[in-house]
């Protein structure tokens, strides 16, 4: 420190006046709120993150259910033939207008092929 007083701090009075004037502002308050909502948004999300995680359960538990019916569907249509023509026919009628595609959705399509097989079935 220097005899011109260079490198000194704020005074204690100086500080008070600065506190003041910045309680005067709001700014402590506008600090309080915004420590709310910051609260409150980081419990919200965590509480989004349960749910996501729950919605992501159950939708592997019906993808397992679905996957289930499909093997033990496949087994039985290798003991019982099945024509492919009208069950694409029913794809091509129920999904055409939905997926934009007049032979009715491509993905429908290949899971009916996938399940009768490749015997000459589809």
């Amino acid at each position: 420190m220097n005899d011109n007083g260079e490198g000194q701090g704020p005074s204690p009075a100086d500080m008070e006046a600065m506190l003041a004037q910045l309680k005067a502002s709001g700014l402590f308050d506008q600090l309080a709120t915004l420590q709310g909502n910051l609260q409150a948004i980081g419990k919200d999300l965590e509480s989004l993150g349960g749910l996501a995680t729950s919605r992501l359960q159950e939708t592997e538990n019906l993808a397992t259910h679905v996957l289930a019916l499909e093997c033990i569907l496949s087994v039985l249509l290798r003991q019982v033939p099945v024509d492919a023509g009208p069950v694409l026919e029913a794809v091509r009628i129920r999904t055409a207008g939905a997926s934009g595609d007049p032979q009715g959705s491509p993905a429908v399509r290949q899971v009916v092929t996938d399940l009768l097989g490749e015997r000459g079935n589809a």
